[in-house]
C-alpha cells in the first residue's frame, strides 16, 4: 500500500508533535495511503500516549517529498498558512510509493473525520476513568510565550473564568503552568495547582519549553470538567482529547487563537477553530460560532489601522 511519512523532530514540543501525527493520518485517510510516523524515537509523551499507528525510529526514506507552504500575516508576524497547495500536491503526487509532507500542519481541515475518530488513534497508556467534573484547569503558558502576540489577553482568561463561575458555581480552579512566576502576574488569586517534577517525561520536552510535570498537566487539563486554556498546542490536545472522551466537558480557548489580542475577525491559524469549543474574545466576550471567519487578506484594504500601519500595508503592496 502507498505511504505518508511524517518525522518527528526532537525540537518539537509535545503539541506540535501530535498536529502532525494526526494530520499525516487524516491526510493518508482521504487518500487511501498508509500514515507511517517516523523519529519516533523523539515523542514527547512516550509512556504516557498510545499511538495506534505505523512508527518508526530515524528518518523517513520517502522518495518524494511534499513541503507545506508558509505564510506569515504582514503586519504582526503570525502564521496565517492555508493548506490548498498542499492538498493540491498530495493529488499530483498520487503515483509516489511513499511520500514524506513537512510543516506544522495546524489545520482542522487535515484531521481525521469525524473529529472522533482521533480517540481510535492516541489513547492514554493508563486509562482515564472518569472527569474531575467540579475541577477547572487553567492553562497559562509563560517562558518565551509570554513576550509574543500569542499571549492571550488578561481580559479574555477574566471573562472566560466568569463564565465557569457561573456554569459551574462549585468549580475548583486552579493554574496549569511552566512558569509560575508570570502565571502569578497574569492570572490573579487562583492558587498554582500542585505537581512535581519527573525527568522520565521532563527530559524530553523540547529546549525552548520551561517548568516540569509534563505528564500531570497534560491530564490535568484533559480530566477537568472545565478548563480555559492558552493560544497553544500542548493544552489545545490535551482539552481536546479529553473533550472527546468526555463530551460534557466545557473547554474555552481564545478566540482568534494567536491572533486573540490584535484580530477584528480573522484567525491565525485560517483553520484552528472547532465547534467543540467555546471561544472569548479579547475583551472576555463571547464569540459565536455563527461569525464567518474573515479572511486575513480582507483586512489590509480596509481602513481599520491607524496611518502608519496603513502606509506600511501600502508599502508592501507595493513591492509584493
Amino acid at each position: 500500500m502507498r505511504e505518508l511519512h511524517v518525522e518527528l523532530h526532537n525540537g518539537q514540543g509535545l503539541g506540535n508533535q501530535l498536529w502532525v501525527i494526526l494530520s499525516c493520518i487524516g491526510l493518508a485517510e482521504r487518500h487511501t495511503r498508509l500514515p507511517v510516523i517516523y523519529g519516533i524515537e523523539n515523542f514527547k509523551a512516550k509512556g504516557f500516549l498510545n499511538l495506534e499507528v505505523a512508527t518508526h525510529s530515524g528518518p523517513s526514506p520517502a522518495n518524494q517529498t511534499l513541503k507545506e507552504q508558509k505564510a506569515y500575516d504582514r503586519i504582526y508576524g503570525l502564521d496565517i498558512t492555508r493548506h490548498d497547495t498542499l492538498l493540491q500536491g498530495l493529488a499530483a503526487h498520487s503515483a509516489a510509493d511513499s511520500l514524506q509532507i513537512t510543516g506544522d500542519l495546524q489545520s482542522m481541515s487535515l484531521l481525521p473525520n469525524p473529529l472522533n475518530r482521533i480517540l481510535s488513534y492516541v489513547t492514554p497508556i493508563h486509562e482515564v476513568v472518569d472527569l474531575q467534573k467540579n475541577q477547572t484547569s487553567i492553562h497559562v503558558r509563560g517562558g518565551d510565550y509570554s513576550k509574543t502576540l500569542c499571549q492571550v489577553s488578561q481580559a479574555y482568561y477574566q471573562g472566560a473564568i466568569s463564565f465557569v463561575k457561573k456554569s459551574m458555581p462549585n468549580a475548583q480552579l486552579g493554574l496549569v503552568t511552566d512558569d509560575p512566576s508570570y502565571a502569578r502576574t497574569w492570572v490573579h488569586g487562583v492558587p498554582i495547582s500542585p505537581k512535581e517534577k519527573d525527568d522520565q517525561f521532563d527530559e524530553r520536552r523540547a529546549a525552548h519549553h520551561m517548568g516540569s510535570g509534563i505528564k500531570q498537566d497534560f491530564f490535568k487539563i484533559y480530566q477537568s470538567g472545565a478548563v480555559i486554556i492558552s493560544a497553544s498546542t500542548f493544552s489545545f490536545w490535551a482539552a481536546l482529547l479529553g473533550k472527546l472522551q468526555f463530551p460534557e466537558k466545557i473547554v474555552i480557548a481564545p478566540a482568534f487563537w494567536y491572533a486573540n489580542r490584535v484580530s477584528r475577525g480573522w484567525w491565525s491559524l485560517p483553520d484552528s477553530h472547532t465547534a467543540v469549543f467555546t471561544y472569548f474574545d479579547k475583551h472576555g466576550q463571547p464569540y459565536s460560532h455563527d461569525v464567518q471567519p474573515v479572511e486575513r487578506s480582507a483586512f489590509l484594504h480596509k481602513d481599520i489601522y491607524p496611518p502608519a500601519r496603513r502606509v506600511l500595508n501600502l508599502f508592501f503592496k507595493i513591492i509584493s
